[in-house]
């Protein structure tokens, strides 16, 4: 999403993500070697997890890994 200042005329590149949050202090799994990320439960001021961050505060990407719940059960 591009998002012009009118004042300014100065364009913002943003993005819609999903807040995800860290689970187990962030310590990686014995089994994966992971770290295991949960998409937030905590409501912001507006309702949603969903927050717009500018591209410019991207550090940079990573790589996510669904987890099922028949992926648990095998040793």
């Amino acid at each position: 999403m591009k998002v012009r200042e009118l004042t300014t005329c100065l364009l913002d590149k943003l993005l819609l993500v999903d807040r995800l949050y860290v689970e187990n202090s962030g310590k990686r799994s014995d089994i994966t070697g992971l770290v295991t990320i949960t998409v937030g439960t905590t409501r912001g001021a507006n309702g949603t997890t969903e927050i717009v961050v500018g591209i410019k505060r991207i550090m940079r990407i990573t790589h996510l890994v669904a987890e099922t719940a028949e992926i648990e059960k095998k040793p």
